[in-house]
């Protein structure tokens, strides 16, 4: 294999291009010249659109589920076709059993990106990650996390999520941002606040409206909720009964979160759980203020206080005097921003995550024999 690129099935099935499906695409992109990629995704998936678009490898799965044996027979066929040096896979929905089974079963070694920092069964997690060369994790929070669950160390390598800073930019035209504003249906005297995440019980939506009740009724915001999950009608039905109707919306999902988090005022993220909250490094690097949980990879990332205003997970209270004291003292929160996104762009860009996953890479072949260095 000297002087020969290595060949990497990247396997993700996310359906969005958020979190690990544009890590994937930055990885791609990023690596295109030191590697031969080849993706496995679902051809309905965003990821699969921009991949056809820019004349990448792909494959389409038609199979996915933790149960979904045909996932399995789909995975192992197209790997057998490709024959790939390594294979990393990036998602789960089967995908992390499956396609570490497939790579193990073919002896194909292969890695895996943790991101979520949940506790699932051990002896199902220890059995399932026994396919892998080895696991990134994608903050300290999930490490420790997989550590408990009875994952050698030695197997496990720190990578951050990286961001594309010159797509993620604050914006300096003040006209461009009342006229992007008044689009979304903000006043001029409006404080706009974002939440980027799934409506999902851990992202804390619930909490988040428990803590917009209890401020006082004379703030002027619009709180503008972009992400889909099961949890929506929940959430809607909490919104209206408690009355913040007209302050609170749910907008689903976007394309253009990267012009709309830079008119923000602010985001907000109360999850109960994090693995590490790529939308919060987004928004740094857009120069907006963070008000946030310390749950999981957020605090082994941003410190309260310093570069965001960090609130312990689940509490209501704690988070209505922190969007309190945004309105109150908004100048303390831009000097939060302003660190905030020094701190992105010297350790957080996406091509030194591509960077690292490319050194793994060779470590991994190295130590298989599979690659001459």
């Amino acid at each position: 294999m000297k002087n020969k690129k290595i060949k990497i099935a990247h396997i993700e099935t996310g359906k969005h291009l958020y979190g690990g499906a544009l890590q994937v695409l930055y990885l791609l992109s990023e690596l295109k010249n030191n590697t031969d990629s080849v993706l496995l995704a679902p051809r309905t998936s965003a990821i699969a659109d921009v991949a056809i678009k820019l004349g990448l490898n792909f494959f389409p799965l038609s199979h996915s589920g933790d149960f979904s044996w045909k996932m399995f027979q789909e995975i192992k066929s197209i790997l057998t076709s490709v024959r790939p040096d390594l294979v990393h896979v990036h998602s789960r929905r089967g995908a992390d059993f499956f396609g570490g089974l497939a790579a193990w079963h073919l002896n194909i070694p292969a890695l895996l990106t943790r991101r979520v920092d949940n506790i699932p069964s051990i002896i199902w997690t220890v059995y399932q990650h026994h396919f892998y060369d080895a696991v990134i994790c994608i903050s300290p929070a999930i490490a420790k996390v997989l550590s408990l669950e009875g994952i050698d160390q030695d197997r496990l390598t720190l990578i951050f999520d990286g961001v594309n800073i010159k797509n993620w930019i604050p914006c300096q035209d003040q006209s461009t941002r009342a006229q992007l504003r008044s689009a979304l249906g903000v006043a001029p005297n409006q404080k706009l606040f974002l939440v980027v995440a799934q409506l999902i019980k851990r992202k804390g939506h619930l909490v988040l409206l428990e803590a917009l009740k209890k401020l006082p009724e004379s703030f002027s915001y619009k709180v503008l909720c972009y992400g889909k999950g099961p949890m929506q009608d929940e959430i809607q039905n909490t919104i209206n009964s408690y009355g913040l109707s007209e302050k609170c919306i749910l907008m689903g999902f976007t394309n253009t979160l990267n012009q709309i988090l830079p008119i923000a005022d602010a985001i907000i993220h109360p999850a109960f759980r994090e693995g590490l909250g790529v939308s919060l490094l987004q928004a740094a690097s857009c120069g907006i203020p963070i008000i946030a949980s310390s749950a999981g990879g957020i605090k082994d990332v941003f410190t309260h206080q310093k570069n965001a205003y960090l609130v312990e997970p689940n509490q209501p209270e704690a988070l209505s005097l922190g969007i309190n004291l945004f309105f109150n003292n908004s100048d303390l929160f831009d000097q939060y921003a302003i660190q905030a996104r020094e701190l992105i762009s010297k350790l957080y860009s996406h091509e030194q995550m591509a960077l690292e996953n490319f050194k793994l890479y060779r470590t991994i072949l190295e130590k298989r024999a599979r690659i001459i260095i």
